[in-house]
């Protein structure tokens, strides 16, 4: 259970890292999205770029949307975990406390 926990922190870390890392590239593609919109002469202009970083947005989005579901599972397996282990441990202790009592007597 020890290591299924630490496992699961790895994991915990990796996908925080992966979703912060999203983040520059959502921001890049809405900020190219942005100048070419506000560009001289593009007005209404909806062309293959235009439809390509209305794509790439999206896309970025939905895979952040999907670590971020990842994360909350992973998170949520976590505690679980965690719980498991708390009650070994206190079931450990009762039969330490157990045996050490038999051997008293």
């Amino acid at each position: 259970t020890e290591e299924e926990i630490l496992s699961n922190e790895n994991d915990i870390d990796r996908l925080e890292k992966s979703i912060r890392d999203k983040e520059p590239m959502i921001k890049l593609a809405m900020t190219r999205q942005e100048n070419r919109h506000s560009r001289p002469g593009m007005d209404l202009v909806r062309d293959e770029v235009s439809y390509g970083l209305c794509d790439e947005i999206q896309q970025l989005k939905a895979e952040k949307r999907a670590l971020e579901d990842q994360l909350k599972q992973t998170k949520h397996a976590w505690n679980i975990l965690q719980q498991q282990l708390h009650r070994i441990e206190d079931e450990i202790a009762v039969k330490s406390n157990s045996i050490m009592l038999e051997n008293r007597t």
